[in-house]
């Protein structure tokens, strides 16, 4: 006798996790139908994104990093450079990420705040469960131009910092690594 048209041996294999040839096509279609629902979530986050009233001007570098550089090296970066003061360093907790896994230990982030003439900037490290560390750093502004003159005195400190972290804090090639987004600083800076 016949359940559901199939054979009493193929009963078990329907509901079991290892598919037979025929079925790998369903699975091609599952992680396709994966992939176009993650696109469609990306769209419709950037048109949330795009219909919201607030925008960033200012300037943001980034770059992954090949391991954390010691908090002591970092915070002699930066005061080694003219004009920089107030250098604090704080370690904080990020996000606990869910992976396949589960619940992976959360992430590490390393700040760095300093001021220049009046001018706020940041640095951060960010050192993930694997062990990746990203740096950022920038300034940015909600809703508002970044002044020009603002712009001119802390982004030639971020590339000092850059240089000086490469140089004495052992991040070989960081000035070739960072990326830069620069928006709405000041009369024709973009």
């Amino acid at each position: 006798m016949f359940i559901d048209g199939m054979p009493p041996n193929c009963i078990a294999q329907r509901g079991s996790r290892f598919a037979a040839p025929s079925d790998r096509s369903g699975v091609k279609q599952r992680a396709m139908l994966h992939r176009s629902i993650r696109a469609m979530l990306v769209v419709a986050m950037a048109a949330i994104g795009l219909m919201a009233c607030d925008s960033l001007s200012g300037v943001i570098r980034s770059a992954e990093v090949p391991h954390l550089p010691n908090a002591a090296c970092v915070v002699e970066a930066l005061e080694s450079i003219p004009g920089v003061t107030r250098v604090r360093h704080q370690i904080e907790e990020g996000g606990r990420p869910l992976t396949l896994h589960g619940v992976e230990r959360p992430d590490t982030l390393h700040y760095y705040f300093y001021e220049v003439d009046g001018v706020p900037g940041s640095l951060y490290f960010v050192q993930d469960y694997l062990g990746r560390v990203d740096l950022r750093q920038g300034n940015v502004y909600l809703n508002r131009e970044m002044p020009k003159k603002e712009f001119d005195t802390i982004y030639p400190v971020m590339r000092a910092l850059e240089r000086n972290l490469e140089q004495h804090c052992g991040l070989s090639d960081l000035t070739l690594a960072v990326q830069e987004y620069r928006s709405g600083i000041g009369r024709g800076c973009n």
